[in-house]
This record gives structure tokens, C-alpha cells and sequence, in this order.
């Protein structure tokens, strides 16, 4: 089974608006050899966008692929979108879709009761961007750390200090958080 996993930016003013996919991930899970193999896309690469020829689109950033589906509602709107975009460009056919915004990703961890996440470089980022547009300082120093949804998600989200290939590197390692979290309730 694969399954496009999809986090969408919407801050909480526009959870009625369409908005871009600030993580986009591959899960394939074998059932039949109990492994799960994940392959992180990032957001900013330059694809074709089908099936939006009509609407003046042939080619975007992958994060867009998603907003088009929603903005020109078609037939299945954003996830399909963003599954037929992977699909054509990457070649992997994508099953299902799992999408979720800041605030449930938040809600979820805080429901496990929070991750566990090793964090081996100390995080600064001196313009993190606020839920009202604005930025506040984020840091997290270089030591095991119990984060609540809220770290989690700017622990997830922050880019400024390093790379892209960084951020995607955090974020698998809180999957695998909360895969580790999940599994041991």
C-alpha cells in the first residue's frame, strides 16, 4: 500500500481556504514483509502539474499541486491532485492519502502525550514564522527532548538554519517518533 502523507500550512484563520502542502512524504507499507519504506519529496521541487492545462497551470512547485486541486475543484480536489502530480512525475502510484493541518497535527501529538526526539544539532531560528505572520525566536538545544505538539511542530517546520534536506530529515525523525510513541501506548 502507498499512501501520500500531506501536511497542509494553513494557519488557523484559514482552515476554510485553500493552502499548500508544507510536507509531502511517500509511506509504502509491506504486509506481507512487515516493513514500511518512506521517501520524503521536497516541497519547493519543480514538477509538471496534470490535468490543470485548463486553468492556465502545466508546471509548478510540488507544494502547489495540492492548493490547484482545491482553487479549480476538480474531481477530487487537492489530494487527488497531489497524487496525480507524484504519480506522473515520480512514477509511484499512490493508493490513499492521509492530510493534516498544523492544528491536528498538534492535537495528535499532544494526544500521545507528547515524542521523544534525540535532537543532535541544536536548532536556532531567529524568524520562525507566528500563526499571525509575524516570527518569534525557536531553539532547541542538541540533547534527548520530550516535545508537547507544539515544539513538534516547529521542531518539523523550522529551515531557516540549514536546508530543506534538513527539515525533511527532522520530520522523518518525528514520524518515527511517533511511530516509536504509538506503538508502545
Amino acid at each position: 500500500v502507498t499512501i501520500l502523507l500531506l501536511g497542509t500550512d494553513a494557519r488557523p484563520n484559514e482552515l476554510n481556504t485553500p493552502s499548500r502542502t508544507d510536507t509531502v512524504m511517500i509511506a509504502r507499507i509491506d504486509f506481507d514483509r512487515k516493513t514500511a519504506k518512506l521517501l520524503s519529496i521536497p516541497r519547493d521541487v519543480w514538477v509538471a502539474i496534470p490535468n490543470m492545462v485548463n486553468y492556465g497551470v502545466t508546471e509548478d512547485r510540488i507544494n502547489s499541486a495540492y492548493f490547484y486541486g482545491e482553487v479549480f475543484k476538480i474531481k477530487g480536489g487537492g489530494p487527488k491532485a497531489a497524487m496525480d502530480t507524484v504519480t506522473l512525475n515520480f512514477g509511484i502510484p499512490i493508493d490513499h492519502y492521509a492530510l493534516v493541518n498544523f492544528q491536528g497535527f498538534v492535537k495528535g501529538v499532544d494526544a500521545l502525550g507528547g515524542i521523544d526526539i534525540d535532537v543532535t544539532t541544536a536548532i536556532y531560528d531567529p524568524i520562525f514564522p507566528t500563526d499571525d505572520y509575524k516570527t518569534m525566536i525557536f531553539s532547541v538545544k542538541a540533547e534527548p527532548q520530550h516535545m508537547d505538539g507544539v515544539t513538534t511542530l516547529r521542531y518539523a517546520r523550522t529551515r531557516h538554519q540549514d536546508s530543506d534536506t534538513e527539515r525533511i530529515k527532522r520530520q522523518q525523525l518525528v514520524l518515527l517518533a511517533i511511530r516509536d510513541k504509538t506503538l508502545n501506548i
